[in-house]
């Protein structure tokens, strides 16, 4: 008797913890400070957009058009591997919003900074995935691509980085 008691405990326990950190159960909760790489912390996509997604755009077509132009800063566009991330991280942070190149569906945002801040007290917030170089200190295995191409969507183009 006492055994069943503590086996309908021990599964109350796991199906709360399951609920708070669906995917990683309650050793790897999904909007918390541990995938630290580099300056940078690593969480789900859900974390920034919230369970239904609707504190972030929900495709490039969405957000295109929430895209201001007219301010004068620089925006690039960046593809290669499947994906098309728009850039907007300047000088002292921003933000890069990362999107299926097929579909269009929302793949990720990283939040930089200039400065350490949030709760993880971090430079850069990584959500869902992002298109990072080689080399990238931040970038897990997975947001790598060796081929990414830019082009300047919005501001002044470069030789490195030609309007689009």
């Amino acid at each position: 008797m006492a055994h069943d008691r503590h086996l309908i405990l021990l599964a109350g326990l796991m199906a709360a913890c399951l609920s708070i950190a669906p995917s990683g159960g309650c050793s790897d909760p999904p909007c918390g400070c541990e995938h630290k790489r580099g300056t940078a912390v690593h969480m789900e996509l859900s974390c920034r957009c919230g369970q239904d997604g609707s504190g972030c755009p929900a495709s490039l077509a969405e957000y295109l058009p929430q895209l201001d132009c007219s301010a004068g800063r620089r925006v690039l566009r960046l593809s290669g591997c499947g994906r098309i991330t728009l850039s907007a991280v300047y000088g002292e942070g921003g933000t890069e919003v990362t999107f299926d190149a097929a579909t269009g569906a929302l793949l990720g945002v990283y939040d930089a900074s200039g400065v350490n801040g949030g709760a993880c007290n971090v430079l850069g917030y990584i959500y869902g995935k992002a298109l990072f170089a080689p080399g990238s200190t931040i970038a897990l295995t997975t947001d790598i691509c060796d081929a990414i191409q830019q082009c300047t969507f919005c501001g002044n183009a470069t030789a490195d980085a030609p309007a689009c």
